[in-house]
């Protein structure tokens, strides 16, 4: 017998249907909301300016995963 597993995203915030997962990281605390498309540009849209004047520190998770070579 087969199976179909479907996914859905729900909005964390309205709970309609959502279109992708933002991470992002707080005071050391990292997170992750599902959210629409237009809450999604909405947040990036609030975060702009704080964006545009931080600092960059540390290397992306998944960049620094990849370049360690894989399992050993």
């Amino acid at each position: 017998m087969a199976k179909r597993i479907l996914h859905k995203l729900i909005d964390d915030l309205t709970g309609d249907d959502a279109d992708e997962t933002l991470r992002f990281a707080l005071d050391d605390t990292r997170y992750e909301i599902d959210l629409s498309a237009d809450n999604a540009r909405k947040f990036r849209e609030t975060l702009a300016p704080y964006v545009a004047r931080g600092r960059r520190t540390g290397r992306n998770t998944r960049t620094a995963r990849r370049a360690g070579g894989g399992r050993r």
